[in-house]
């Protein structure tokens, strides 16, 4: 057999693998794949020397970023007229995830070799923290646990440890099938099948916990208007009308907050802030605009309850929201974001009290970071905000996986959430991840809704420890094997 063949053959179980944990996420929604989908892969990667792991870590990678980032080719192609342009930050994306893949097979190869099975669930999950908070490429997408959001009383061990020791304990479900490959594998196996059966004991136990709530009327405005294609004056007058029935309705309702979209209004400067639709001191509002000040351009959070608030977005999304290096590659100069590049926060993540009620916003691409939210539960947010504009990619999986991250952060700080889109997902979901209402898809509605509001602000100061354990047993367990090599030489 020739080497090219060899390579091949070896690549086939990290692309069924890959395969098969997309079938996983939307648009085909197959979620129990999720436990079994890394088991070829994990199988061929016993025995797989330094460069052979990295490979085919590098080739499920390839595979799975390819399918996960589809969408970004379809937002960069519409918005330059290119398809060329298009490809470049879907293929760059791609390759990227795969370069944290390449280094998941190398250290799960490792862990094989020495019989470390134990580290494998810990490694995967240190793999996701890292390419999760990466100076400007962070990007916590098609993360393994995502998928499992339809069994909230599967995913509650996230409120102890984030998403991610939920997918360190789907990887420990994949580990059990090398027990059917090698009895040497199975001592250490049935002692991971036991903490697998504890971690699921744990989530049934928090699921069932009793809550101390008060039911908080709340207005989420879908303006069902499309706000990234069209023309601009249409979209602006129709948004603005939206805006102002979505404001009767709130207060028709009694409602105590009323929630609107990302990108619902342009503001400038500091408050007091003008609108081309008005807002009443008796509704608390909070909606999503871009604020111009000066020459910089910043995503932000805007709430009036007879006083202006605003809280700036601290997160962007690379190639949506700000192009890197682009006065060092001469070919990004082509990539021009609708309004020039966006300003990040340079006051942090900050809690809004809007009337009586503590409300901590995420703007659109925030909802995928636990940290985040986890900061407004202990900024004593009693009620968690997501403010999104997904017009631009409505025709893609990638609405559904921002609408899923919004459940994740509701799961993990115990707090319920709501949230708006123009088009949507606009829809509320409760502190155990249960979604309790929702809207119906592209078109104007009001949802009404009471919402299970905690009693007291809900701040676990535990939930950043196992992402930090993990990322050390990233770090750690390369270490300890290469030292525990050289000492049997």
């Amino acid at each position: 057999m020739s080497r090219a063949m060899s390579r091949a053959k070896a690549a086939l179980p990290a692309i069924c693998s890959a395969l098969l944990l997309l079938l996983a996420f939307p648009p085909f929604n197959l979620e129990p794949l999720v436990f079994v989908a890394l088991a070829p892969w994990l199988v061929s990667l016993e025995g797989a020397r330094t460069r052979g792991a990295w490979r085919r870590g590098y080739i499920f990678g390839l595979t799975f970023g390819l399918g996960q980032l589809h969408f970004i080719y379809e937002l960069t192609a519409r918005w330059t007229g290119s398809i060329g342009l298009g490809m470049v930050p879907w293929l760059i994306a791609s390759v990227l995830m795969a370069l944290y893949f390449g280094l998941a097979g190398l250290v799960i190869a490792i862990s094989i070799r020495k019989r470390w099975l134990w580290a494998i669930p810990l490694l995967w999950a240190g793999i996701e923290v890292f390419r999760s908070y990466l100076p400007v490429f962070a990007f916590p997408w098609g993360l393994l646990a995502s998928p499992l959001w339809r069994f909230p009383i599967l995913i509650q061990c996230a409120h102890w440890g984030t998403i991610y020791l939920v997918s360190a304990w789907v990887v420990a479900i994949n580990l059990l099938w090398l027990g059917l490959r090698k009895k040497g594998y199975r001592p250490m196996l049935k002692r991971i099948g036991a903490v697998s059966f504890v971690v699921a004991a744990v989530s049934v136990g928090t699921y069932l916990l009793p809550s101390n709530i008060e039911q908080v009327p709340v207005t989420i405005g879908q303006t069902g208007i499309d706000m990234a294609f069209g023309d601009p004056d249409l979209q602006r007058f129709r948004t603005d009308q939206q805006a102002a029935r979505m404001v009767e309705q709130g207060l028709q309702n009694k409602s105590r907050l009323l929630v609107l979209p990302e990108g619902i209004a342009g503001v400038r400067g500091a408050p007091p802030f003008r609108l081309p639709f008005a807002l009443d001191s008796r509704l608390p509002t909070l909606f999503g605009a871009e604020r111009f000040r000066d020459s910089s351009i910043y995503q932000s959070a805007i709430g009036f309850d007879g006083d202006w608030k605003f809280a700036d977005k601290t997160r962007l999304v690379i190639f949506g929201e700000f192009v890197p290096a682009r006065d060092y590659l001469p070919f990004l100069k082509e990539f021009h974001l609708p309004n020039g590049d966006l300003n990040a926060s340079d006051r942090g993540t900050q809690m809004l009290t809007l009337g009586s009620l503590p409300v901590g916003p995420l703007i659109c691409f925030e909802g995928l970071f636990p940290d985040l939210a986890y900061k407004q539960a202990h900024n004593g947010a009693h009620l968690l905000a997501v403010m999104s504009n997904d017009d631009w990619f409505m025709d893609t999986s990638a609405p559904a996986e921002l609408r899923i991250g919004s459940i994740w952060r509701a799961v993990e700080t115990g707090l319920p959430l709501v949230r708006a889109g123009s088009l949507g997902h606009s829809l509320a979901i409760d502190g155990r991840g249960r979604v309790i209402a929702e809207a119906p898809l592209g078109r104007p509605f009001a949802l009404q809704v009471n919402v299970p509001v905690p009693k007291e602000p809900i701040s676990d100061w535990w939930l950043p420890v196992f992402p930090l354990v993990s990322l050390a047993f990233l770090v750690s367990v390369p270490i300890a094997a290469k030292r525990s090599g050289s000492q049997k030489q």
